[in-house]
Parts: C-alpha cells; structure tokens; sequence
C-alpha cells in the first residue's frame, strides 16, 4: 500500500497495511534528526518527513494550524504574560522546557465554559 492508499483505507474504517505515520516533531528534535541524517531541506522541505515513512506530509504555511508550535513563534506570544502564547483557535498554550528540547502544552482552551461557546 502507498501513502495514500492508507490514508484512504483508514479514512474509510477499513485496516491498512500499516498504521499511517505523522511525525510532529519540536524544532530541537527536528534539527538533531537533520544533522544525524545529513538531510538537505533546500530541493526538498519535506525530505525529513519522507526518509522517516511518513503518510501524511504538509507545511504550516499551507493554512494548517501547528497549535502546539504556537511556543516558538514570539508574535504569538500574550504580552505581559511569561509563558504563554495564543494561536489561531484562541487556545493558550505554555512552554515546557525539559533537557533535550521543549514542547507545547494547553493552558487554557476556549470552549473550556461551554457558556462561551457562542463567542
């Protein structure tokens, strides 16, 4: 089965070969694997994503919103405020930092009182 053919044999509730893969990887990890591979992104931005067997491959500057990367975008980040950043959706999020890199957790989300749901 190719790409996809899996995604469309799982879209429609039947079982693929295999279970489709999507790496969503913190830069820190994305970079590391860069290097270790001696992967070039310049004739290819996604060559990361295809030596790693990925199924699904896109860009953030396609519309797709990367919520959990919002913590690496400074324009994102809520002024006055030490660790948190808002994405498109309105969803807070704070950086955990740990040895190896860092990532995107939820803080706060908007449909958190449902009494806000119209807005």
């Amino acid at each position: 089965m190719n790409s996809k053919e899996r995604i469309l044999t799982t879209l429609n509730h039947e079982e693929p070969d295999k279970v489709p893969i999507d790496s969503w990887l913190p830069p820190e990890v994305y970079t590391k694997l860069l290097e270790l591979f001696d992967i070039d992104l310049r004739n290819d931005p996604v060559a990361l994503e295809v030596f790693l067997g990925d199924d699904l491959l896109y860009r953030e500057n396609l519309g797709i919103d990367n919520g959990f990367n919002t913590i690496y975008m400074p324009e994102k980040k809520i002024a006055g405020e030490d660790n948190l950043f808002v994405d498109m959706w309105g969803i807070k999020w704070k950086k955990i930092n740990q040895k190896y890199g860092a990532y995107g957790e939820m803080a706060e989300h908007p449909l958190t009182d449902l009494k806000r749901y119209d807005n």
